[in-house]
């Protein structure tokens, strides 16, 4: 696999921004980090060094304690053992300095943004004005995004020096303890005993020394720790809206046929790629030949236009570019992992994101009942999808070639979803074929997907009955339909999979089931992330290929 060049290795030292108040949010949350007030007070000035009446009762121990400490810090395993209990402080060197690549990347970006802006100076227009306040207002917001990952080197920064006092604190600490333990016992084997209180003394002022420099200490490391993963917390959220905002726009670049986007740049195939949805002779949806009058502007809003084998049209819905990710899955969760109440209802700390994804990934058997209690309280924030919401659901092979192929595609058959399925707008940016499988877990016992397929099929239609629910073990709020199930599903309502995808299901008696409504659309997703309508649901309940 080839490197990330911005990652830095570990080296061992012994307009659619508008109203989204990123900017604003950002710059306080880069100010609280780059002042450090997040930072215990005490701890800068901090000496590393041990008690120096604890030192001078017991010179030797000292000494030995000098010793010992030098062989931890420098000879495996012991000094695996010891970054392995403290932590290593030159892994968290290496964050900061693979976020503070990324700040430079960002701002070169954002440079690169605003220097083409010059070569409109001769253009005018209402069209040019438009653009000229679309890319500075990107340019803007690149711009801050590097700046929220400058903040983020420096938190790591400050962060690795606190991690380096904890590591060395506890060195020392084992280091005296063993280096004392073993004056001790020569004093009272030179002594025949006689040396008993002296030792014992010294074995008090010993301890009392260490106790009360770790107690204060550590409860300020812990403290500011704590404070630096709230703030970086508040700029992970940032990002992801950030994401939110850009992804779409993204997507929409790469479905264009323009050089070095969608499927016509260098590391396009010579020849169009087909699939079911194409009629024999024609060009690819989304190849080459696939011209952009396709796409036409409605009401201010990016929707395409694809012609279809009844010699009709039909404007998309669904597109990539028309889902509407300001309001996903993610927020929630982000809002629910902020609410400290609702863990503590619980008693239970507070929850990172990655927390989290440990615990949905955990078997439920496994969790304790306030884990199970805290995780269920989650998903209830996240109600299943009812009537006028848009879904999502991936076919199999079998069921995409039911509506493809004409002999099948005017069957209610072919219109029924159950099953598995998420919201259109908290599963979007699965947008390839290995970020659909991955991310929704679809690696069964009996595989019908495949990450390496050149393509994949998925449904998205707008509910027009309340016959979802929350998919997850009895014992964790559901109905018990799914009680038994194993690996990967998870049952606690989260598909197993680092996005935290939220997982529902449909399952209506066979006898009525639940039939698809009119202009449900099939998307075919391909290995690039080119997304192109396949066929679409008419009013007479058969599904109408693509030209």
């Amino acid at each position: 696999m080839t490197a990330n060049p911005l990652v830095a290795p570990v080296v061992d030292t012994t307009t659619p921004f508008q109203g989204a108040f990123l900017l604003e949010s950002g710059e306080a949350l880069v100010s609280a980090i780059q002042n450090e007030s997040w930072v215990e007070g005490g701890l800068a000035g901090f000496s590393l060094a041990l008690d120096t009446v604890a030192t001078a009762m017991d010179p030797l121990g000292s000494l030995i304690a000098a010793g010992l400490g030098w062989v931890m810090e420098h000879l495996q395993p012991l000094k695996g053992w010891l970054d392995d209990l403290t932590g290593d402080a030159d892994e968290v060197a290496s964050f900061a300095a693979t976020w503070g690549n990324v700040s430079t990347s960002l701002a070169g970006s954002a440079a690169e943004l605003r220097r083409v802006l010059s070569d409109l100076d001769a253009c005018d227009g209402a069209t040019i004005e438009a653009y000229r306040r679309f890319q500075q207002d990107a340019a803007d917001h690149v711009a801050a995004a590097g700046d929220w990952a400058s903040a983020m080197s420096t938190g790591m920064q400050v962060a690795s020096v606190i991690v380096q006092v904890v590591h060395d604190l506890v060195r020392d600490a084992i280091a005296q303890v063993v280096g004392s333990v073993i004056s001790y016992a020569a004093e009272l084997a030179l002594t025949l005993g006689a040396a008993a209180p002296y030792v014992a003394a010294q074995a008090a002022s010993k301890v009392a020394s260490l106790s009360a420099r770790l107690m204060t200490t550590m409860t300020r490391l812990v403290r500011s720790i704590g404070s630096l993963r709230g703030i970086v917390d508040e700029l992970g959220t940032l990002f992801r809206r950030f994401g939110d905002l850009v992804g779409p726009l993204l997507r929409r670049l790469r479905t264009l046929d323009l050089p070095g986007f969608g499927r016509s740049g260098a590391d396009a195939p010579s020849t169009p790629a087909r699939g079911p949805s194409d009629a024999p002779g024609t060009p690819a949806p989304g190849g080459p030949a696939d011209p952009l009058d396709r796409w036409s502007f409605v009401d201010g809003a990016h929707q395409r236009v694809y012609g279809l084998e009844n010699g009709g049209q039909h404007t998309t819905s669904w597109a990539p570019e028309q889902i509407d990710t300001s309001r996903t899955a993610a927020h929630v969760i982000d809002e629910r992992l902020a609410d400290d109440a609702l863990f503590a209802r619980h008693g239970l700390a507070p929850w990172s994101r990655d927390d989290l994804v440990r615990i949905v990934q955990t078997p439920v058997a496994d969790l304790s009942s306030a884990e199970k209690a805290a995780l269920r309280e989650i998903a209830d924030a996240l109600p299943p999808p009812g009537v006028g919401d848009v879904v999502q659901k991936v076919l199999t092979n079998a069921q995409a070639q039911a509506v493809l192929d004409p002999a099948t595609a005017a069957a209610p058959s072919s219109r029924v979803l159950s099953g598995s399925i998420t919201r259109v707008e908290d599963s979007a940016m699965l947008d390839t074929v290995a970020g659909i499988h991955q991310g929704l877990r679809l690696d069964y016992d009996d595989v019908t997907f495949l990450p390496h397929d050149e393509s994949v099929y998925v449904v998205r239609t707008m509910l027009g009955r309340d016959v979802a629910e929350i998919s997850r073990f009895s014992d964790m709020g559901g109905t018990g339909r799914t009680d038994g199930w194993h690996d990967p599903y998870t049952g606690n309502g989260f598909l197993k999979s680092d996005a935290l995808i939220p997982e529902y299901r449909i399952d209506q008696p066979a006898a009525s089931p639940y039939l698809m409504e009119e202009g449900t659309e099939m998307w075919e997703v391909l290995q690039d992330g080119t997304q192109r309508l396949a066929a679409v649901l008419d009013d007479t309940g058969a599904w109408v290929r693509v030209r």
